[in-house]
């Protein structure tokens, strides 16, 4: 797998004061700083974008352990990648 080109997760977004900006880190570097003009998803937009290296990572355990040729050994693995899978989805609203 390629390697990734990012600074790497767990990013987090943090409110930066009550004016619609938001700070996405990694521990203390700023990834991004973002303000929004629609005030309405800001929240769950920068929360978003700060997954997007679990979204990542958890892509890739869906491609490696629900192929079906694997077949059972895997089984566990796959069960805990549908279920992070899940969690973000139900986190985002998919």
């Amino acid at each position: 797998m390629a390697e990734s080109k990012f600074t790497p997760g767990p990013w987090v977004a943090e409110p930066h004061r009550d004016c619609g900006i938001f700070r996405i880190k990694a521990g203390e570097e700023n990834i991004a700083s973002l303000s929004f003009w629609v005030e309405a998803n800001e929240d769950a937009n920068a929360e978003l974008i700060a997954d997007a290296p679990r979204m990542l990572e958890v892509l890739r355990k869906v491609l490696t352990y629900a192929e079906p040729l694997l077949g059972w050994q895997h089984i566990d693995e796959a069960e805990r990648a549908f279920g992070d899978a899940n969690d973000l989805l139900e986190k985002h609203g998919g």
